[in-house]
């Protein structure tokens, strides 16, 4: 059974509306397009965010994705040789650090990480385009016409690397590369007048052997210009090596780029540079030999390499690929930060006529535009304001460290079919649902949406369940501990739900939390193509950003809990021993009012279908219908709480062999309950006075508060949410009272 509901809009003419807006919506919001708004530039000095290492227990201590006290690299910004560059106005501290490193480090490769959709593409290109276009060029007063001093930037993906597991990995790494340089260095040589001495210069080296005679030879070279030289030359050098020896052809080339480099004064570091993005597309054992080659090319060449890769699977890769490096962690602007960076410059530059928004709003209806506008307008004063917190608190949780997924998220707050589009200023509980459910079924949750994660389903079937909420929970109280391994998490969850220990069953729950687009946890080593996690069980795990977020935020706001519920199939009764619960309370309870409140929550539901818990439609313009099937649902899982929690405490006492890493000392939907029960009766207090089936919905909250407090300190006397419980009564008392002295 699903919980259906009523009043919840559906407008399906806001199809139209998504097709004429949506070509500006994703101008605004694009997560791939670096060059828009420069807004990946962190310009605050003052924010430890970053670090940099070089030894192999600097990055060891490093912890993936989660927040943590940072090396603040504001030193690392200060530009000894300022000469190199031309304008710093354009450069936060970040960047400049980077270019710092790049410049006047040592080191020929650099490797920079940091999580998905973090932004590690967006600032490399910013910093190459950045040095392209402000570098000082040794004051030649010919740069720009004859571009002597042009720099040499190869851009090197690996997401595009036509390479299947039958090539050799490494010969189709340097066919590419090949191209690559091929293309560059007719960018830089067609003006350079460099070329017969590179010939000369080179005419006894093996690499070149047969190039002089072949070309200068010919009658006609000294008639030619320099463009039809470097052709020659090129040619000579493709048809040599293209078919039969590809990375000699590309060591011939860097012979060429480096001649370029030596024959012109003033030339630095970044002059010369090559950027390797997504290398941990690859299988580890394809990494190790590419970057074996890229060490040997920076060794051989006067290059500077930027690798990019993930923190996890650089952590994970045998003996880091064994060749010298820096590695530049990169954190990342956080996602509230630029998503209102991106509305900034939208709203500043909408009317612009140099700004790229223009043409877009030229072809669209001017109701529609209007409309569009406004909500943003909206949105963005909601993001800005205090008092609308729990938008952005929703929005970062679901995004954790990406930028890129914050963007995708921000399309569906304006493609959603839950709000009219000519609504411009929705409640915001409607703006977070949106965040939650996009276009699928009258604005419900999707089971599998991509984004999001409904952390009360089972992944395997869509019943309620606890798993994914104890493995970040567990997570989290583990968090300072490094040595946690995908192993110790399933033999402690597997004590709470014996289906755990099945192999497949947990290697997919695993799956669905570390899964890129969610990104809940890290497992150290595992990229895009990476083993099943089956063979990995000693990797080590960690909660992410984004997990704690979901934990201490989403878990305890009532509009995701309520979008959760609705999608959840509650077609079972509660399960677990309950004649084994009641033998609990027996033995350890010695209070007989307190013992005859749990038992009879036991005996609630015993033997009680879940169709009559919980009621098969809900009129959500109804509160205490609304806070009814929400009490009744949090009641069903809380009641699984308590006995999967019994029956750990039973084979944890009676189990000597059991030597459990994670301390537990609270029911895990405590803190769920507690804080959803506080929301819900700021929501009532309003409309509680003359209002009876409201007020004695109240009551039914504050009863199941005080049996949850009961539960609590029967199975946890020390429990660190007894205060919360006995808080959250308190202030049920409180409105309680006040309510019936006005009555």
């Amino acid at each position: 059974m699903k919980i259906l509901f009523q009043n919840l809009p559906y407008k399906p003419g806001n199809r139209l509306y998504k097709n004429v807006i949506d070509a500006l919506v994703e101008q605004i919001f694009d997560g791939y397009d670096w060059k828009k708004h420069g807004d990946y530039i962190i310009i605050n000095d003052n924010r430890p965010k970053y670090t940099y290492f070089s030894s192999e227990s600097q990055y060891k201590s490093a912890d993936p994705g989660i927040s943590r006290e940072l090396i603040d690299i504001a030193s690392e910004a200060k530009i000894e040789h300022v000469d190199f560059i031309a304008d710093y106005s354009g450069l936060g501290t970040v960047e400049k650090a980077l270019i710092n490193r790049l410049l006047i480090g040592e080191e020929g490769v650099i490797v920079l990480t940091g999580a998905l959709g973090s932004g590690k593409t967006a600032l490399l290109r910013y910093v190459s385009t950045y040095l392209d276009k402000h570098k000082n060029h040794g004051g030649c007063r010919y740069y720009g016409s004859c571009q002597r001093h042009k720099d040499i930037h190869v851009f090197f993906d690996f997401n595009a690397f036509p390479f299947t597991p039958k090539d050799d990995i490494v010969v189709e790494f340097y066919r590419k590369l090949f191209y690559d340089l091929i293309e560059n260095i007719q960018d830089v040589f067609c003006r350079c007048i460099i070329l017969d001495s590179f010939i000369e210069d080179h005419q006894r080296d093996g690499i070149f052997f047969g190039m002089r005679k072949a070309l200068m030879n010919n009658p006609d070279w000294s008639q030619w210009g320099e463009t039809d030289k470097l052709e020659g030359i090129l040619e000579w050098i493709i048809d040599k090596y293209e078919r039969f020896d590809i990375k000699t052809g590309v060591y011939a080339l860097l012979k060429m780029l480096t001649f370029y480099h030596d024959t012109y004064p003033r030339r630095d570091q970044t002059c010369f540079l090559c950027i390797f993005d997504n290398i941990d597309i690859l299988y580890e054992e394809y990494q190790k030999p590419i970057i074996e080659e890229l060490n040997k090319i920076s060794q051989a060449s006067k290059i500077k390499i930027i690798l990019t890769t993930r923190i996890t699977t650089f952590n994970h890769v045998r003996n880091n690929y064994s060749f010298p490096f820096r590695v530049f962690e990169h954190v990342g602007i956080f996602p509230m930060e630029l998503v209102l960076k991106r509305m900034e410059h939208y709203r500043n530059n909408r009317k612009n006529e140099e700004a790229q928004y223009v043409t877009m709003r030229q072809n669209i209806d001017r109701a529609y535009l209007k409309n569009f506008d406004d909500r943003l307008d909206f949105i963005y004063d909601q993001l800005k304001n205090q008092r609308y917190e729990r938008l952005g608190q929703t929005l970062e949780s679901l995004s954790g460290l990406s930028v890129r997924r914050s963007l995708q998220l921000c399309k569906r707050l304006f493609y959603n079919h839950t709000i009219p589009w000519d609504e411009v200023d929705p409640k915001e509980d409607i703006l977070i649902r949106c965040l939650h459910s996009y276009d699928f079924d009258a604005g419900k949750m999707h089971p599998d949406d991509h984004l999001i994660t409904n952390i009360f389903r089972d992944p395997n079937n869509g019943y309620p369940s606890l798993i994914l909420l104890r493995i970040l929970n567990a997570l989290y109280i583990a968090r300072a501990n490094n040595d946690i391994t995908i192993q110790n998490l399933i033999d402690h969850i597997s004590i709470f739900d014996k289906s755990v220990q099945n192999q497949e069953r947990a290697d997919y729950i695993i799956q669905i939390l570390r899964s890129p687009e969610k990104r809940l946890l890290y497992v150290s080593g595992f990229g895009p193509s990476e083993d099943a996690i089956a063979a990995k069980r000693n990797s080590k795990v960690k909660i992410s950003r984004s997990g704690e977020l979901y934990l201490n935020h989403l878990c305890r706001n009532l509009q995701y809990i309520q979008n959760c519920f609705e999608i959840i199939e509650w077609n079972i009764t509660v399960e677990g021993n309950i004649t084994e619960a009641i033998r609990y309370i027996n033995n350890n309870c010695p209070d007989e009012h307190s013992k005859t409140i749990l038992l009879q929550s036991l005996l609630d539901i015993q033997n009680r279908d879940i169709t009559e818990m919980i009621p098969n439609e809900v009129d959500y313009d109804q509160l205490h219908e609304r806070f009814r099937s929400i009490r009744m649902a949090l009641r069903f899982l809380f009641n699984k709480d308590v006995l999967e929690t019994i029956n750990y405490k039973l084979i944890y006492e009676r189990n000597e062999s059991v030597r459990n890493i994670f301390e537990i000392n609270s029911l895990i939907t405590v803190p769920v309950i507690a804080h959803v029960a506080q929301s819900i009766l700021n929501i009532t207090k309003p409309s509680m006075e003359n209002n009876t089936v409201l007020t004695n919905e109240v009551m039914q909250w504050k009863d199941l508060i005080f049996m949850i407090h009961e539960w609590t300190k029967l199975l946890f006397r020390r429990s660190r949410h007894i205060r919360l419980l006995e808080d959250t009564l308190n202030r049920y008392d409180e409105i309680i009272t006040a309510n019936e002295n006005k009555i």
